[in-house]
């Protein structure tokens, strides 16, 4: 079964554990709900690597990846809940420490890294699209891409800041059209895309 990938990228997200309110510390509430639109169908989970970039305070930048697969699928099915899903990226970064990736549970991984340093590293073996209003209508790119060599990169509301000029320029653009969606719900748009390849 094919892997997909998705970027998720968030401002001003909290890059500490000690979060109370998630709307409060960087709108995590919004990782969290295209962690769940991304990864969970009914009464299955998707194979997808989902990475959060979170650039909020305390300490930017922290790269979380989740890989769900064949033999994760069991473990990660306790993380269904937003309750679940917070006290898991909660705990990911208390345990985050400069050099290293920790896995704070299987398959849960965390790093400090930068947006620009993971495009680099994913862009050496796939190829990352940006999810973009003045892209390529998503009608016409999808048929020439390859879902198992595509990584699809968007933003909360917030968007990427400075960093979109040069985006922009490093990498090609998709348009999911007109409507402006919440990023929980370009999650679900694209999977219905890649679903009807």
């Amino acid at each position: 079964m094919s892997m997909r990938e998705f970027i998720f990228y968030s401002q001003r997200a909290r890059t500490s554990g000690n979060i109370k309110n998630l709307m409060k510390a960087g709108r995590i509430d919004i990782a969290i709900h295209t962690f769940i639109h991304s990864i969970f169908i009914s009464n299955d989970m998707r194979n997808m690597t989902l990475h959060l970039i979170f650039d909020g305070p305390p300490d930017p930048p922290k790269h979380l990846t989740f890989v769900v697969n064949e033999e994760s699928k069991q473990q990660m099915k306790q993380f269904i809940s937003k309750k679940d899903i917070s006290g898991l990226i909660k705990r990911m970064l208390y345990k985050c420490k400069k050099g290293k990736i920790f896995e704070a549970f299987p398959n849960c991984f965390i790093e400090k890294k930068s947006l620009q340093q993971l495009i680099k590293n994913v862009s050496s073996k796939k190829q990352v699209y940006l999810l973009d209003k003045k892209g390529i209508p998503i009608q016409q790119a999808i048929q020439k891409i390859d879902p198992d060599k595509a990584v699809f990169l968007f933003a909360d509301h917030e968007g990427f800041g400075r960093m979109l000029k040069t985006l922009k320029k490093q990498l090609p653009s998709i348009s999911l059209g007109k409507v402006t969606y919440f990023a929980s719900q370009v999650a679900v748009i694209l999977n219905h895309w890649l679903d009807n390849l």
